[in-house]
C-alpha cells in the first residue's frame, strides 16, 4: 500500500512575482488573496493563478503593472490595518482580564465580596 503524500512536505516556497502577477501575499504558511482576502491551500503557481483567472481575471488582467503595484501597496496597507484591529481589541481583553483577576485576588485575601468600593480604589491606585 502506497503512503498518501503530503504536499505541505513538498517544501514549496511563494515567490515574490506572484504577488505583482496574481495579487497574492503569504500569511503565515498560507497564500491569501490580496482582492477577496480568499486563503489558498497550496503554495502552488497554477492555484494563485486558477484562482486570479477566474475570480478576478476579467477586472484586472488589463491593468498595468505599475498600476497593479500602486493596488497591491494599498491592498496590504488595508489587510495589515484590519489584522491590527483585531490585535488591539485582544490586547484591550487581555489587559481587563488582567485587571479583574487583580481585583478578585485583592477580594480574596481580604475576604471581602466584590462590591467593596475600596478594593476597586486600591487596584487603580496600582495603575491596572
Amino acid at each position: 500500500m502506497s503512503r498518501k503524500r503530503k504536499i505541505d512536505a513538498e517544501g514549496r516556497l511563494f515567490q515574490e512575482r506572484w504577488e505583482g502577477e496574481y495579487m497574492f501575499v503569504l500569511q503565515g504558511e498560507k497564500p491569501v488573496c490580496l482582492l477577496c482576502h480568499e486563503a489558498l491551500s497550496v503554495v502552488k503557481e497554477y492555484n494563485l493563478r486558477w484562482h486570479f483567472d477566474t475570480k478576478h481575471g476579467a477586472k484586472y488582467t488589463k491593468v498595468s503593472l505599475e498600476e497593479k503595484r500602486q493596488m497591491i501597496k494599498e491592498l496590504k496597507d488595508k489587510l495589515r490595518w484590519q489584522q491590527n484591529l483585531f490585535t488591539k481589541a485582544k490586547c484591550k481583553n487581555d489587559a481587563a482580564v488582567r485587571a479583574s483577576f487583580i481585583v478578585a485576588e485583592k477580594n480574596c485575601s481580604r475576604f471581602k465580596v466584590f462590591f467593596g468600593g475600596s478594593v476597586f480604589e486600591a487596584v487603580h491606585a496600582e495603575g491596572v
